[in-house]
C-alpha cells in the first residue's frame, strides 16, 4: 500500500502508559516504510501512584505533564509535522479531577478508550515498520502496567477491523500488589491468580490461532533467551518475533520460587534487588496461566507497542486523527470505526464510516505499559 503523499512525514507520538511515557518520531516515505528518527522514555510508575493515591498522586501528575511538555519539545527540536500525544489505561481510571489537571497542562491531550487501544496493539503489533496490508486474522494480547488487553482482528484496506477484543485486570502493577498482599508468597499468589484466571470470561478465539503478545514481561523473557551476556543493550529488533514457550515460562517462575536470589540477577543484572524482579514474574505466570486456560503452548514476542499503530491510523487511515498543517495538534478518537478530516487552515471537518531532551540512564531493556 503506497501513501498518497510526494514526500516524507514526520510525526511525532507521546504514549501516557501506566508505567512509563514514550516518545516515538518517525518519518514515513512515500514507499510506506517508517523509519524511527528518535525514541525515548521515561520511568514515572503512574499506575502504582494512582493505587497509593492523595499527594503521592498529586506530584506524579505534575511528573507526567512535565516528561510530555519535555518530548513535545523534543518533538518539535526534529521537526515534526503532526503531533499526536494520548493516554491508556492509568488516566482512563484517574478521576476527572486529575484528568482534567493533565488536560490543562498537556493541551491535545486524548484518553484512548479500550476498544481504540486494542486497535492500535494490533496494528503496531503486525506491521510496525511498513504500511500495512491487508492480511488475515491475528490474535493480540498487550499486558501492561494498567491492565491486559485482548484483539482478535484483521487488516483489512479500510484499517483494523476487530471481530473481538476484552480488557482483564492482569497488569503488572495488579498482579505485584496481590504478590504483595500474599506477604510475596509466590506460591499463595499462583494459587489465587489461578482461581482468578479460572474465572475470568474468555473471547472466542480460533484455536488455530497463535498469540502474538506485547509489554515488559513478553520481551523480558525474549531478551534472556537471545542476549549473549547480561550487559547487552536492549534490541527490540533481535526482541521483536522471538517465540516462547509457556513451558519455558513455568521453568523459570520454579526456579524463582525454589531459589529467587538466582533469577534475580537474570531479571535485571544491574540492580538484581530492584522491583523488576516481581513485576517480570507476576507478569510472566499469568501469561502462563491465561495461555493454557486458551490451551495455548506458544506465543511470538513483538517488542513494538500501540504508538506504532497510532502512527499508521493517523498518517495512512486517517481514523485518529486530523489532517492538520504543521505544528498543529492531532487529536485521537473514541471509536475507531469513523473517520475524521479537517479541512487545512479550517474548523470545517467530516465524519464518515471508514471505505531535545537529555536522554537519561536506561535500564536493561525498558518498561512497556
Amino acid at each position: 500500500m503506497i501513501l498518497q503523499t510526494n514526500s516524507n512525514r514526520r510525526v511525532g507520538i507521546v504514549e501516557i502508559g501506566s508505567r512509563a511515557i514514550r516518545l516515538l518520531v518517525a518519518e514515513i516515505a512515500a514507499n510506506g516504510r517508517l523509519t524511527t528518527v528518535t525514541s525515548d522514555w521515561r520511568e514515572t510508575g503512574l499506575a502504582s501512584a494512582q493505587s497509593a493515591g492523595g499527594e503521592v498522586l498529586d506530584q506524579k501528575v505534575d511528573v507526567v505533564a512535565d516528561v510530555v511538555n519535555a518530548f513535545q519539545r523534543e518533538s518539535q527540536v526534529r521537526q515534526v509535522q503532526r503531533m499526536c500525544i494520548f493516554a491508556t489505561e492509568a488516566v482512563r481510571r484517574m478521576s476527572k479531577e486529575h484528568t482534567d489537571i493533565l488536560r490543562q497542562r498537556i493541551p491535545g491531550l486524548e484518553v484512548i478508550d479500550r476498544k481504540t487501544e486494542a486497535c492500535c496493539s494490533l496494528l503496531g503489533a503486525l506491521t510496525p515498520f511498513e504500511a500495512p496490508l491487508p492480511m488475515g486474522e491475528s490474535f493480540i494480547i498487550d499486558q501492561g502496567a494498567g491492565s491486559m488487553e485482548l484483539a482478535v482482528g484483521h487488516i483489512s484496506a479500510r484499517g483494523v477491523e476487530l471481530s473481538a477484543y476484552n480488557s482483564y485486570r492482569l497488569g503488572t502493577q495488579e498482579l505485584v500488589e496481590d504478590l504483595n498482599a500474599c506477604r510475596k508468597d509466590f506460591q499463595r499468589f499462583i494459587t489465587g491468580l489461578q482461581n482468578k484466571v479460572r474465572n475470568l470470561k474468555l473471547l472466542a478465539v480460533d484455536p488455530k490461532l497463535s498469540p502474538i503478545i506485547l509489554g515488559s514481561a513478553a520481551t523480558k523473557m525474549a531478551w534472556i533467551r537471545i542476549r549473549r551476556n547480561p550487559s547487552d543493550r536492549y534490541d527490540p529488533a533481535r526482541v521483536h518475533g522471538q517465540v516462547i514457550e509457556t513451558q519455558s515460562i513455568d521453568k523459570l517462575a520454579d526456579l524463582a520460587l525454589r531459589a529467587p536470589e538466582k533469577v534475580r540477577p537474570i531479571i535485571d543484572p544491574s540492580k538484581p534487588d530492584s522491583p523488576e524482579f516481581e513485576t517480570v514474574m507476576t507478569g510472566l505466570i499469568a501469561l502462563s496461566l491465561f495461555l493454557k486456560r486458551l490451551g495455548k503452548a506458544e506465543f511470538k514476542v513483538s517488542a513494538y507497542g500501540p504508538r506504532y499503530g497510532v502512527v499508521w491510523m493517523t498518517v495512512l487511515y486517517r481514523k485518529l486523527g486530523f489532517d492538520v498543517p504543521a505544528g498543529a495538534q492531532l487529536g485521537l478518537h473514541e471509536e475507531c470505526g469513523e473517520s475524521v478530516t479537517l479541512a487545512t487552515g479550517t474548523g470545517a471537518s467530516s465524519r464518515s464510516k471508514p471505505a531535545a531532551a537529555t536522554r537519561p540512564a536506561h535500564p536493561a531493556n525498558p518498561p512497556d505499559g
